[in-house]
């Protein structure tokens, strides 16, 4: 347990990422940040076959776009949570505004949600807070 003087290790850990957007520019860009971090990433083009890919690969982290034709992210991050009985740690990325983006993560129920932006240290940052709430999530229900 943590002393007041002591903080949690936000050290990377190699996850396998799946990165769902409509964009391959974004695709390629947060591929190439992630791997460079050391983790695998699946990509996927769009939001049909998604809970498939879910399936086949249990990916430890889903970052879903939030405006793709047919099925927007939020509804695709409902969908693969239903599916699956333990909760995905599935997390928002997009464009929109950062107020707008957090009401449709907490719509979602998803563990959070990181603005589409040029910053790669910012985006770093957002998702190794987020990737660390969900295995602190994942090990207390373990022990629970």
């Amino acid at each position: 347990m943590p002393t007041d003087t002591q903080s949690f290790s936000l050290a990377p850990v190699s996850l396998t990422v799946l990165v769902v957007d409509d964009d391959q520019t974004t695709l390629e860009l947060v591929r190439a940040v992630l791997e460079t971090e050391g983790h695998k990433v699946l990509t996927w083009n769009r939001p049909f076959g998604t809970t498939q890919l879910v399936l086949r690969h249990r990916p430890d982290v889903i970052l879903l776009d939030v405006r793709m034709p047919g099925l927007n992210g939020v509804e695709l991050a409902k969908l693969v949570n239903a599916r699956h009985r333990a909760p995905q740690c599935v997390i928002l990325h997009s464009s929109v505004s950062e107020v707008e983006l957090y009401r449709l993560g907490q719509e979602a129920g998803v563990v959070g949600a990181i603005p589409k932006t040029d910053n790669v240290a910012a985006f770093l940052e957002d998702f190794r807070r987020l990737t660390h709430q969900c295995r602190c999530g994942r090990r207390a229900r373990r022990e629970a």
